[in-house]
């Protein structure tokens, strides 16, 4: 009983004496070759082989921040407006020739029977959502005057073609404020369109809220009615309409809550090869100097959208002058270029007082890789990885409210400078 109770001790000191310098046991003949090693320097697991390659904590390569003391502001009467652009170098391609790009991001905050003049809009859409109140306006377009209103929690979806003008005023007690978002469209309207849609608070409280997406089946159109046949139509469904753009573009809202945090999953790179719907359904879409047509000698002849023709006086060899056609490529075939990257940008819509100057608000969003945005700023994530997951937490004390646009990456170097 003797030895098996030192037995007993034994192995229960030789555990403890591992971290001691005393190494030699206390069993007879027998010596611990385990060498003396002080606590705070056992070595570690060594790192897997693979651990090195892992990949990193955001999935994006760079980004690109617009704070809010930089962006511009055009002030009038009663009406203070604060625009965010992109840099020249740093457009938005979402397709071939301008096509879609994020052109700016507005926010405007309108005062007490303020009135903002008449702005020329040139082909784009115009997706707007006011905060606050609600604001009226008229959009004129040739010889038609087309009159709107938007409320609060309504987000309203401007179609334009050239050489659109409007304005907008009001005339309650209290001021306006709301946000807008200018993308590049690609239909000739002969007309101002404008659709509408109520967004009620809780169905962008801590969810991103889809606003506007492409269609996805381009033969597809809800909306069947013969004098709307060939403007934009809204595809309507249950609990979730969206306005559809041409361009592979989506919008979300999401109204934040503080220490709250929402997930947003980055689209697929685009993988269908089939064109823009304006310009498989022309006359849907009003596009009637595009045509999609294939002629029989339509081979021998070049395309119209590839090359340009002009004259040029060369030399020949024999030294005489002579007219010749010199065909010079301008742009390229009008396709949807599938992207394998993606682009984010974010934006904070702004807190304003009751004299229409922005606060800093309480609102603090914060992004992979610790990036923080505050009220009024924003941030172009570039060259995101598809299928990867974003996530964006309110670390601030008070509600955020932001916008998230997903689209397709920069193609090529071209491309990024091609509008």
């Amino acid at each position: 009983m003797g030895q098996l109770k030192d037995c007993l001790l034994a192995l229960f000191r030789r555990g403890r004496r591992l971290d001691s310098s005393d190494s030699t046991s206390t069993l007879t003949g027998v010596t611990d070759k385990s060498p003396a090693i002080p606590q705070l320097s056992r070595p570690t697991r060594k790192p897997k082989p693979y651990a090195i390659f892992s990949p990193p904590s955001h999935p994006f390569a760079n980004y690109e921040t617009f704070n809010h003391e930089t962006r511009q502001i055009i002030n009038t009467t009663g009406v203070h407006v604060f625009k965010t652009t992109l840099a020249e170098d740093a457009l938005l391609p979402l397709e071939d020739e301008g096509i879609g790009r994020l052109k700016a991001m507005y926010e405007v905050w309108v005062a007490k029977n303020g009135s903002l003049s008449r702005d020329k809009i040139s082909g784009i859409f115009a997706l707007g959502f006011v905060s606050a109140n609600s604001i009226t306006g008229t959009v004129y377009c040739a010889d038609k005057a087309t009159r709107r209103m938007t409320s609060k929690h309504n987000v309203q979806c401007l179609y334009t073609g050239t050489g659109v003008r409007r304005e907008c005023n009001i005339a309650n007690s209290v001021g306006c404020m709301g946000m807008e978002i200018w993308i590049k469209a690609s239909m000739p309207l002969g007309q101002p369109w404008i659709q509408s849609m109520y967004v009620p608070p809780e169905q962008r409280l801590n969810r991103l809220c889809l606003l506007a997406a492409p269609n996805p089946e381009y033969s597809i159109y809800v909306n069947t009615t013969p004098g709307l046949a060939e403007l934009p139509m809204l595809t309507a469904k249950p609990g979730s309409p969206v306005f559809e753009l041409d361009s592979d573009v989506y919008v979300y809202i999401c109204r934040l809550l503080p220490c709250a945090s929402v997930s947003h999953l980055v689209r697929a790179a685009a993988a269908r090869t089939k064109e823009p719907p304006m310009f498989e359904f022309p006359r849907l879409r009003r596009a009637a100097t595009i045509t999609t047509t294939t002629e029989p000698h339509a081979q021998s002849k070049p395309h119209r959208s590839s090359s340009s023709c002009c004259m040029q006086r060369i030399m020949r060899q024999d030294n005489k002058l002579e007219d010749a056609e010199i065909h010079t490529e301008i742009c390229k075939p009008h396709v949807l270029k599938p992207g394998k990257k993606r682009s984010l940008f974010v934006h904070v819509l702004s807190d304003f007082d009751k004299k229409g100057k922005p606060r800093s608000g309480g609102a603090r969003l914060m992004l992979p890789g610790s990036i923080q945005l505050g009220c009024g700023d924003g941030i172009h994530l570039q060259d995101v990885t598809p299928g990867s997951e974003i996530t964006i937490k309110n670390t601030g004390y008070d509600r955020a409210q932001f916008i998230l646009i997903d689209m397709p990456g920069y193609l090529d170097a071209d491309d990024a400078r091609s509008i």
